[in-house]
């Protein structure tokens, strides 16, 4: 991989670390909270979209730098990772199928599911650090 786009990909895992302590530091405490505090609510909605569009935008790039094409959406460009051997079977579907609820959630339907949203901070924050440290050893 040369140069820039290795510190491409590491600018983005910087973003990234700070978008995720960010949103750990958003997180209310209980879902009653998380419904009361519409600022807070769309602080989290926006931090989850932010690191979701980073994971894809990192996808690309390895996908690139393995000689593959760039996928249109998220769901794709984890499994490809997964076929590159950058993540493992379970990890690759599981942060996949994450993604996949949260684009549902966000972008198809005109109503978004409070309750789900909040139920999947936890998980987005656990599985992006993973992701983070998946990514950093593929880069060496």
């Amino acid at each position: 991989m040369n140069d820039s786009k290795r510190t491409a990909i590491i600018d983005k895992l910087i973003k990234m670390e700070g978008y995720l302590q960010e949103l750990k530091e958003f997180r209310p405490v209980d879902f009653e909270k998380f419904l009361a505090d519409k600022k807070t609510k769309y602080t989290i909605e926006r931090l989850m979209q932010l690191i979701i569009e980073l994971a894809l935008d990192i996808n690309n790039l390895v996908i690139k730098n393995e000689g593959g094409y760039p996928e249109n959406d998220y769901f794709n460009s984890f499994i490809d990772l997964n076929e590159l051997n950058v993540f493992d079977f379970d990890f690759a579907y599981k942060i996949a199928f994450n993604t996949k609820l949260w684009s549902r959630l966000l972008y198809k339907h005109e109503k978004i599911d409070n309750k789900k949203v909040y139920e999947i901070i936890d998980k987005t924050y656990s599985y992006y650090l993973e992701y983070i440290k998946n990514i950093y050893t593929y880069l060496g």
